[in-house]
Formats: C-alpha cells, sequence, structure tokens
C-alpha cells in the first residue's frame, strides 16, 4: 500500500498546544489539545486516502517505510513516525502496535515540493 501526502511532513513536536487552566475553586491544571498545523496535516492525510482501503488484517504484523520530502535540512527525520501513524489509526480504524518493523529515510526537495510518501506491507515472517 503506498500514500502520497503532499505539502511539509508533520512533525511530533507540533502534534499538541497546552494550555493553562485554573478552574473556579482554584485548581491548576494543564491541558494538550490538538494544532491547526495538526489538524491541516490529517485533512490532507484523509484527502491523500480517500480512496483507499486498508488492506491488512487487524493484527497483521507489518512494516512501514517513511521518505518524508523536506525542504529545510534541518528538519528531523525521527519526529515524523508518530504523527503518520497517528493518522494511519484514524483515518483507518487500525492499532499500531502492529507495526514490528519501522524504516526511514530523508529526502531534501525544492521548497513547495514538500511531501510524505508511506509504504505499509505486510511484514514477512522470519524463519524461527
Amino acid at each position: 500500500m503506498r500514500i502520497v501526502v503532499p505539502g511539509k511532513p508533520m512533525s511530533a513536536n507540533r502534534m499538541e498546544g497546552i494550555r493553562a487552566i485554573v478552574t473556579k475553586d482554584g485548581r491548576k491544571f494543564t491541558q494538550t489539545y490538538p494544532t491547526a498545523e495538526y489538524k491541516e496535516f490529517l485533512k490532507r492525510f484523509m484527502e491523500a486516502t480517500e480512496s483507499t482501503e486498508w488492506p491488512f488484517a487487524a493484527t497483521q504484523p507489518l512494516k512501514i517505510t517513511l521518505t518524508p520530502q523536506f525542504s529545510n535540512k534541518a528538519s528531523d527525520l525521527d519526529n515524523v513516525a508518530k504523527p503518520t501513524l497517528d493518522a494511519l489509526q484514524h483515518i483507518f480504524s487500525w492499532n499500531d502496535k502492529h507495526v514490528y518493523e519501522i524504516h526511514m529515510y530523508k529526502e531534501l526537495v525544492k521548497k513547495g515540493e514538500e511531501r510524505l510518501e508511506i509504504h505499509v506491507e505486510e511484514l514477512e515472517e522470519k524463519d524461527s
């Protein structure tokens, strides 16, 4: 299964915002919320997958290859995995605990040509 999400790949650092809340009786706590940037990423992800069916059994062990294409060489490769797996879970009602292998490759492109390529495949059974 191949998915291409146009636009800048999402960073885990920008998925959630945090706000401080004080209740009427003076108790303080923090609350996280999805950022506008993360909501926009989910929208792009949904558009990229609108005609895609999840072809795997619910408990099938999977291998995922992520190729984020950045225009900034300072972008961190490792920050792409969490928002991508969370988006796959959100859109396909699937649990990422079935991912047993992840490969990631960072590519540099011109500004405006950023995108995220995702390949999902069944993990081949290893001989014991």
